[in-house]
Parts: structure tokens; C-alpha cells; sequence
């Protein structure tokens, strides 16, 4: 094979659920498409000629011909292709077991098999995106218009009459008006935040935002309210994020199996049942605090391993305070139990227990980690254990500080495929 002038790959994270196929990896040589599938080694598969754009995405594979055809198949690498659209298609993208594509201005998509009835979108359509279960569409007009859920009729129009481009992530809706940008968070009639002014290019991922202002790299992490880090100074001219992956396996980031091998004893019978009990709501709130590379994960563990034994019921001993340390993170004080209340929607003044409880002690700790204390992922990241330990709140302790750097090695080595990356680990304030 001479080298190719496309090349897409679908990795085999260990971060995701098995999927029905190994790894692979599509490239294009000039109008042919060749895939292979499992070890780098594979062999290559040619898929067919007259190919000007092509996608992967879960076990499918989607082609737009020379001659406007869409065609999309799933499963092996074998010869059959399902005909979404003959020949007048313009674009397209995939995303889960949508398709959506368009036929010059006009939006069509489809859902489910891939014989589906194409449901009509909207037309005069300048740019389109699936992003899970929202459709967003620029119109040539300048309107942006987003729809979550189903592909029946329905547009939020987030802005009428002035956008220049967008992107979708998540919740999250980045939106141009000119170098203006702007970016929505939630709801599809969350009123929209201006974030900066003169920005070139931008990009959302997670929690972060990055834009491109003057030459400059400028990226944030956590909500949207003003504060950015100056990642490069000048000369940049193209930004991508890539949020990290997890090294568990599914949504799974952490089990009583993974505690125990790290950590060894975790206590009685009782003390691991509650461990259990908690941990389906513990994975889910470090999903979606994006705690969920290893540095992260690891960080995260050594400290609930100090804060509460992994128990989402646990309390400060010998403290009567109303505002005592509860649950994963033990939650202290009254304007910590104000602030986590107003974010989680309930009122952890007049009902402190709560923070304790198996619904909210994980959406407890997973606020502190990701909103009161916003750059605590980015801390982890760097190895900088002492300033996550400075972030919890620990008073300086010698002693201490080294236990919970003795923790983070054990946990960081363990899902690490046995070692320690790369990169000075550093646990001092």
C-alpha cells in the first residue's frame, strides 16, 4: 500500500464497554477505502473505490461516494452495504445509531436500523451536528437551532439571526456571533454566557473551553463565569481538546475488587457492604466529574480513602457540630453545605444528614472536587499531590501528607497498568 491520504481510527479504549469489534483503523489512497480491524498488524481490508469521505463510529462504517451516494454498514468488514441515500448527498455524520445528512441545504436523519425512514429536518442548512441525543443546525440565515430527544419537529432556537459557527458538547452550546463567542450550559433555554470577545477558533470538551484570541491559547475548566489560564502566548493559530479517558472498564471507573487489591483491608463485613452499596453512585458522580484517567482516578481514591474509608454514610467522630464532615468527602461547614445545596437542588442547611445519604453524598463529593474546587482534576493531572491535598482543605502534616502521597502512588501504579508514569509526583503544599 502507498501512503494514504486519510487515515480515521476507532480506538478500543479499555475506557469503554467491549465493543462488537477489535480496534480499527480506516485510511484512504486516493478514492479507495481500506480498513483493518484488531492489531496493528491486520491485515487490510479494501471496502471500495470512489470514496471522497468516509467515518467510523462504534461497529459501523460510512461512505459518501463521487457520486453523492450514502452508504453505511455495521458488523464485520465484509462486503454488503446498506444504501441510506442513492445519489444526491452532500454530507453526513454518525453518531451512535443515528445518521444524519445532508442533500445540498436540506437536513435529513435517521435512527435505529439502517433501513430507518429518513425523517426531514429543516432546510437552508449552512452546518449541522448529532451530539447523543441533540441536533444542532446552522441555517444560512444565521439562526441556530438546537433539538434534544427525538427527531421530530421541534427547534430551541438558541440564537436567531447572527451566528457564524457552533459546536455542540454535552450540555454545553458554543456559538459564534462574529469573533464574539458564546456558550450555553443545560437546559436548551439556559440563557448564554459571553465568554470572550476577538476569539478566532474555539472548542469545547468536558469541562473546558479553549479559544484562540490574538494569537494566544486560552483555556478554562469547571463553569463558564470569567478565568482563563494562558496556555501558549502567540503565534496559534488551531486548537482541538481531547477530554481523557478512563482506564476502567465501562462507566465502572472503580469496584470493591479494585479498593481491596490496592488497598487491602477495608474493614468488617459491614464496612465493605456499605462500600458496595455505594459504589453504582460513587462511578456515576466520577463520570461525571471526569474523574477518570488514572491520575485522577487515583487522586480521587487516596483522598476518599482518608476522608471517609469509601463510605458514603461517614461522619467526623466526636464532633456535634450541625455543619460536622459528612459523607464521601466529608462536606464541613455551613457555607459548604449552602453552596453544594444551591448547586444539587437541595437544602443541605436545614437537612445536613443528606450530604451523608446514598443519593447525594457521591453528587457531594463530586462538586467539591470539580465546581468548589475547580482545578483539582488539573492538579491530579500534573502529579501535584500536595495541592489536591491543599484543595480538600488538610491542615500541613508531614505525617499525613505523605500517607495520602503513599496513597496516590499505590492507586496511581494500580491503574496504571503497574507502574508509575512518567513525571515528578509531587506531594509537597
Amino acid at each position: 500500500m502507498s501512503l494514504a491520504t486519510g487515515v480515521l481510527v476507532a480506538p478500543h479504549a479499555a475506557a469503554q464497554p467491549p465493543p462488537t469489534q477489535d480496534s480499527r483503523i480506516a485510511v484512504l489512497e486516493g478514492d479507495t477505502l481500506y480498513v483493518k480491524e484488531g492489531g496493528l498488524d491486520a491485515e487490510w481490508v479494501p471496502q471500495g473505490d470512489g470514496i471522497k469521505k468516509f467515518e467510523l463510529d462504534g461497529d459501523r462504517i460510512a461512505v459518501l461516494t463521487d457520486e453523492g451516494a450514502l452508504l453505511v454498514k455495521e458488523g464485520d468488514l465484509d462486503p454488503g452495504w446498506a444504501e441510506v441515500n442513492t445519489d444526491s448527498v452532500t454530507d453526513f455524520q454518525l453518531e451512535d445509531d443515528r445518521i444524519a445528512y445532508t442533500e445540498g441545504t436540506d437536513l435529513w436523519a435517521l435512527e435505529g436500523e439502517l433501513d430507518a425512514p429518513p425523517i426531514f429536518q429543516e432546510g437552508g442548512v449552512e452546518k449541522f451536528q448529532l451530539d447523543k441525543d441533540r441536533v444542532g443546525v446552522l441555517t444560512t440565515a444565521g439562526a441556530l437551532l438546537v433539538k434534544g430527544g427525538d427527531l421530530e419537529p421541534g427547534w430551541a432556537t438558541i440564537d436567531a439571526d447572527s451566528v457564524t459557527d457552533f459546536q455542540l458538547d454535552g450540555e454545553r452550546i458554543a456559538f459564534a456571533e462574529g469573533k464574539s463567542l458564546w456558550i450555553t450550559d443545560g437546559d436548551l433555554d439556559s440563557p448564554p454566557i459571553q465568554q470572550d470577545d476577538d476569539v478566532t477558533a474555539f472548542d469545547l470538551d468536558g469541562d473546558r473551553v479553549a479559544v484562540i484570541q490574538n494569537g494566544n491559547l486560552l483555556v478554562k475548566e469547571g463553569d463558564l463565569d470569567p478565568g482563563w489560564f494562558v496556555a501558549d502566548e502567540g503565534g496559534v493559530t488551531g486548537v482541538q481538546l481531547l477530554a481523557p479517558t478512563q482506564s476502567g472498564s465501562g462507566d465502572t471507573y472503580v469496584s470493591l475488587a479494585d479498593l481491596k487489591q490496592i488497598y487491602g483491608y477495608l474493614g468488617r463485613d459491614t464496612d465493605e457492604a456499605l462500600i458496595v452499596e455505594g459504589l453504582p453512585g460513587l462511578n456515576q458522580a466520577m463520570d461525571e466529574g471526569e474523574i477518570n484517567n488514572p491520575a485522577r482516578i487515583a487522586a480521587f481514591l487516596a483522598t476518599l480513602r482518608n476522608e471517609s474509608g469509601f463510605r458514603y454514610n461517614a461522619g467526623e467522630a466526636g464532633n456535634g457540630s450541625r455543619y460536622r464532615g459528612r459523607g464521601y468527602i466529608q462536606l464541613t461547614g455551613v457555607d459548604n453545605y449552602r453552596s453544594a445545596g444551591a448547586y444539587l437542588g437541595h437544602d443541605l442547611v436545614n437537612d445536613p444528614d443528606a450530604a451523608a445519604s446514598l443519593g447525594l453524598s457521591a453528587p457531594v463529593a463530586r462538586w467539591y472536587w470539580t465546581v468548589a474546587r475547580a482545578n483539582t482534576n488539573a492538579h491530579a493531572d500534573n502529579l501535584y499531590m500536595g495541592g489536591v491535598n491543599r484543595n480538600i482543605g488538610y491542615a500541613p502534616s508531614q505525617r499525613e501528607d505523605a500517607e495520602r502521597c503513599s496513597d496516590f502512588q499505590a492507586a496511581l501504579r494500580y491503574y496504571n497498568n503497574g507502574e508509575l508514569p512518567a513525571g515528578h509526583i509531587n506531594c509537597n503544599r
